[in-house]
């Protein structure tokens, strides 16, 4: 079975200006990856984090290109600050690239929903991130939460896979929220949509309940089992209306509590994040136990 040590060449594709709606004829068979973000301003990614992180690939014996087009011939990493017309290129040249070659194309516009924490650190707009494999053969999709420095994890794991990692720093927040793409290219069996679409598997394993102890209503949230942590939306909450829950062992679960707000007696919340929905409702009881909630909608997964 493939694997990423198969893979010979990246080519990733940075067209964060480039609208997904003005590129025409789309690959069919790709990976769409609906929850990437565009690269938050002021971040200099162009300028300053593929440069630093070049010289830590090359450090590893990685040959890199840094391009603002398309290369006659491709470096084991290739990295391309691309317009319309690159893209378009590179899209309509797959069947031309190096067999094993792994393509990704980030572009502008999408329906990712907002990630930002409640002490205001916050990934980019929504984008749209494409994924081609080797040993893509159907269409994909992928809910799990990316952005730009997602490919440059991906790379840290292929060159780790080589034998030689090449490592830069991120911060902690930014590797909990945003994945490696690994699971967005494994090749298990999908689960199926009801409008079809074959979906990646997610790194995610949240859960959410509702506690009341001493008169207050509270939120609590786990990630135990996972391996990513989750930035889930609370709609609901006497507080932060965003968190971040850390991925956690299942023999060891961490905790996230969250304050409800109780209004006329009630409480009404709802948690939401990649794959997961959950509604709670019910009255103010009091008493050091978990109350018995009306629980309307159900995970997605």
């Amino acid at each position: 079975m493939p694997a990423l040590n198969d893979v010979e060449h990246l080519l990733l594709v940075l067209a964060e200006d480039v609208p997904i709606t003005s590129v025409t004829d789309l690959p069919e068979h790709v990976t769409t990856c609906r929850r990437y973000h565009l690269t938050p301003p002021g971040e200099e990614r162009a300028e300053r984090v593929w440069p630093s992180f070049a010289v830590a690939l090359r450090e590893a014996g990685v040959t890199v290109h840094l391009r603002a087009s398309m290369p006659d011939t491709l470096g084991d990493v290739t990295v391309i600050e691309a317009g319309r017309e690159t893209v378009q290129a590179v899209l309509d040249g797959l069947d031309d690239l190096p067999p094993a070659t792994l393509v990704a194309v980030a572009l502008a516009g999408g329906d990712a929903p907002a990630v930002v924490e409640r002490w205001g650190t916050a990934l980019g707009a929504p984008g749209t991130l494409l994924l081609r494999t080797p040993w893509t053969t159907r269409a994909w999709v992928s809910d799990e939460v990316c952005d730009h420095t997602s490919l440059i994890q991906l790379c840290e794991r292929w060159t780790a896979g080589r034998g030689h990692e090449a490592r830069i720093w991120l911060t902690e927040w930014r590797r909990r929220v945003c994945g490696d793409l690994l699971l967005a290219l494994d090749l298990g069996e999908p689960v199926e949509l009801p409008d079809g679409a074959s979906v990646r598997p997610l790194p995610y394993a949240p859960t959410a309940e509702i506690r009341v102890t001493d008169g207050a209503v509270s939120l609590v949230l786990a990630n135990a089992g996972a391996t990513r942590g989750i930035h889930l939306r609370v709609d609901g909450a006497d507080g932060p209306d965003a968190v971040t829950v850390p991925e956690s062992s299942v023999s060891r679960p961490r905790v996230v509590t969250v304050p409800v707000a109780v209004r006329d007696g009630r409480y009404d919340v709802t948690v939401t994040g990649p794959g997961f929905a959950r509604h709670f409702t019910g009255p103010h009881l009091t008493g050091p136990h978990l109350t018995g909630p009306h629980l309307t909608g159900e995970c997605d997964e």
